[in-house]
């Protein structure tokens, strides 16, 4: 072997690394500059494209779905309609339906209906008081044209105006819509005093015979495309616009170029055309457009376009948007072609920089490559000691020589046994804490509910033994009280008689015994005779009242079954007063409470009449302390207690009770609801009224239990029920 090399030059291993990477990296890093710098323009017209596309197709998706609102809502009236959901005869729940559907999509500005053999109108539409108004035609025929405000339910308020000879078979509108005879857009139009675009949906509705009916329509406020363009950020110098086939503007990134300047502000403002508008980044886009295609209605591809301004190039990307019932649009981006080759001829300097750094690298990367064999076989020897001295977090690189790299995947394959070995088993450590922790945050949740359902099952069984109580004391008094009720008439009768007699007697013998006339003067016959009567109708009177009393004792126990039953609201609440009559009295320094019933015309309920009861009995007894305490504290205070019923609904009522006292605190109101939570003293409540109350009325009616407070005004909870 010494014979072989002897005699043999040696190149230095310096001179074997550096010389191969010093010309590989300079090869590579000079072809990739030269092809860069020959397609970057391009790659500057496909980029821009693509970017401009994306930008297009986001303004075309989002002018879908803005514009979605309009037809979805014709989609739902007309579908309800046809299902009988929605009867076109009744104004009233035409009004309801749009009122809601109004305070859904924010972006709508009126919903209406026109009736064809009426001639009726009505429609919801926003004006500058909080809730939607309503306009509509008097008595739901052609005649005058009334609008009213609303309350936060829906009913009519204040009539605003009023205009004769209404009638919207008259109208273009409705006379478009027909002539269509499916669903269309209108022509975009003005708000006008206010400088916002609007545009309308209509839909005709026809019976499965092909009559009509009438013509639902929706309109929809523009403003909302034209601020989604101009908060588009369109590489910071671009712009972005939308136009009809007219060349009018529709929307725009820049809104002040919606409208023509007009010096009186009497006159309709007209639409900007973009040949026109003072922007000139838009006008001369518009200008490219127009010379391109003359006519833009033979525009029906996106098509690219170029124009220069203050020697700069710009471009233009024209994108049709269609929907095949009517919207007919063009949509345009504009970028400066600057923004993309700034890019590029950083990345050429970036690209010369490179090169020279990476000839640099590469230079003294093979010097030290020369060390690197030697010190990896250190690295392998310390990693090692390291390891037995306890610390795993030891790991060899791979390296291209055979021997080594075989050693030190060896060496790392053994190194992430053991820490995968301890790893499992702090893990497993780790997840027996975990398990243990969270069985006992189990337990101890289980352990909470079991004694809220503990406590609402003694509350329910006491509310059940008081009702099988009260009914079975109601019964046994009823007995003997009909029976004396029944007797009163007789002894009224029979008193009457004697009495007569007695005045007979005294007519025709005038002089009596004088034991008579002793007895007589001893009774006080004449008081007697005057008085008696009196008596006998006190004590009818409150026979009567104990009668009423019972009444109200068993209507409100109801235990003459425990299922749903369809029953009388009121007589519920007219029992559970009747019962708490006594904690409305005065007392002491706490003032008489004043009952006011504002019933409405409810129909009957189906529901669990003794469980609702008992919500009165606990609404109505905390308005009661509540009252009893606010006048001990402000003795001039004139207690009162409000009842409110109505028909909110065909299917649902609501049940209003309002008390003026001095308000629940805000801290307090978040956990009124919650088991066992009360303001009273110990001894005075349990803090389960009102949490089953919310039970009973959420969970057992389907309903809703919610309230209003504020400090020094009184509390009002409001009991939403269905009515089957």
């Amino acid at each position: 072997m010494n014979k072989f090399f002897k005699g043999q030059r040696y190149l230095p291993l310096n001179f074997v690394l550096v010389i191969p990477f010093l010309l590989e990296i300079f090869v590579a890093v000079g072809l990739t500059g030269f092809f860069s710098l020959r397609n970057g323009q391009r790659a500057v017209r496909e980029l821009a494209g693509q970017v401009q596309q994306e930008i297009g197709s986001r303004i075309e998706q989002h002018v879908r779905s803005y514009l979605q609102a309009c037809l979805q809502v014709n989609r739902i009236n007309a579908e309800a309609i046809r299902l009988g959901l929605l009867d076109i005869n009744d104004s009233e729940s035409l009004k309801q339906q749009f009122w809601q559907q109004m305070r859904t999509f924010d972006s709508l500005a009126y919903i209406y209906f026109g009736h064809e053999q009426r001639g009726g109108y009505v429609g919801v539409g926003y004006s500058e008081t909080p809730w939607p108004d309503v306009e509509e035609t008097e008595d739901f025929r052609t005649g005058n044209f009334l609008i009213y405000t609303t309350d936060q339910w829906g009913d009519r308020q204040t009539l605003k105006s009023s205009d004769p000879g209404y009638d919207p078979r008259r109208r273009g509108w409705y006379q478009d819509a027909v002539l269509d005879r499916s669903m269309g857009w209108s022509d975009i139009y003005s708000f006008f005093p206010d400088p916002v675009l609007g545009i309308s949906a209509t839909l005709p509705i026809y019976t499965e015979k092909g009559e009509l009916l009438g013509v639902i329509g929706s309109d929809l406020v523009l403003s909302g495309i034209n601020e989604f363009l101009s908060k588009l950020n369109v590489l910071e110098a671009g712009e972005t616009f939308l136009i009809e086939r007219s060349g009018q503007l529709i929307a725009s990134s820049d809104p002040r170029t919606m409208f023509e300047d007009i010096a009186d502000d009497e006159v309709e403002p007209q639409r900007s055309v973009l040949t026109e508008v003072k922007n000139p980044l838009l006008q001369l886009s518009g200008q490219a457009l127009q010379a391109a295609y003359p006519d833009l209605d033979s525009l029906r591809q996106p098509v690219q376009l170029s124009f220069r301004h203050k020697n700069e190039r710009y471009l233009v990307q024209i994108i049709p948007i269609t929907d095949g019932i009517g919207l007919d649009w063009l949509t345009g981006v504009v970028v400066p072609e600057s923004v993309f080759m700034t890019q590029i001829n950083a990345n050429t300097r970036t690209t010369i920089g490179l090169c020279l750094l990476a000839l640099v690298i590469a230079a003294g990367l093979g010097i030290l490559t020369s060390h690197w064999i030697k010190q990896r076989l250190n690295r392998l020897s310390q990693a090692a000691k390291a390891m037995a001295k306890g610390s795993l977090e030891q790991s060899i690189s791979p390296v291209p020589l055979q021997e080594l790299n075989d050693l030190g995947q060896s060496f790392n394959l053994m190194a992430e046994q053991l820490k995968h070995t301890i790893a499992a088993l702090e893990e497993s450590n780790s997840t027996l804490e975990h398990r243990v922790m969270q069985r006992t945050q189990e337990l101890s949740d289980a352990l909470t509910h079991l004694k809220q359902t503990q406590a609402q099952l003694v509350q329910t069984e006491k509310m059940s033994s008081l009702g099988l109580l009260v009914a079975g004391v109601a019964h046994e008094i009823n007995n003997p009280l009909n029976f004396i009720s029944g007797n009163l008439s007789h002894i009224r009768q029979y008193a009457k008689d004697l009495l007569l007699a007695v005045q007979l007697y005294q007519q025709h013998y005038p002089r009596p015994a004088a034991e008579i006339v002793r007895h007589s003067n001893q009774v006080d016959l004449s008081f007697l005779q005057k008085d008696f009567l009196n008596v006998v109708q006190s004590i009818d009177k409150g026979t009567q009242r104990i009668l009423e009393i019972v009444a109200s004792l068993k209507t409100f126990s109801h235990m003459d079954g425990s299922g749903q039953k369809s029953v009388d609201i009121h007589q519920g609440i007219d029992s559970t007063l009747v019962i708490l009559e006594s904690q409305f009295r005065g007392h002491r320094s706490a003032a008489e409470i004043e009952i006011r019933r504002e019933y409405g015309e409810l129909p009957p309920v189906t529901c669990y009449p003794g469980q609702l009861n008992q919500v009165f009995m606990n609404l109505l007894s905390n308005a009661a302390d509540a009252l009893h305490e606010a006048s001990i504290k402000q003795p001039e205070l004139q207690p009162q207690i409000r009842i409110r019923t109505q028909q909110t609904h065909p299917n649902r009522i609501a049940i209003a009770i309002a008390d003026n006292g001095l308000g629940i605190p805000k801290e307090i109101q978040p956990r009124l609801f919650d088991p066992f939570f009360t303001t009273k003293p110990v001894g005075k409540g349990t803090g389960l009224g009102l949490s089953i109350s919310f039970q009973i009325i959420t969970e057992q009616h389907g309903g809703t239990l919610q309230f209003q407070s504020r400090d020094g005004e009184g509390t009002e909870f409001i009991i939403t029920l269905p009515v089957a």
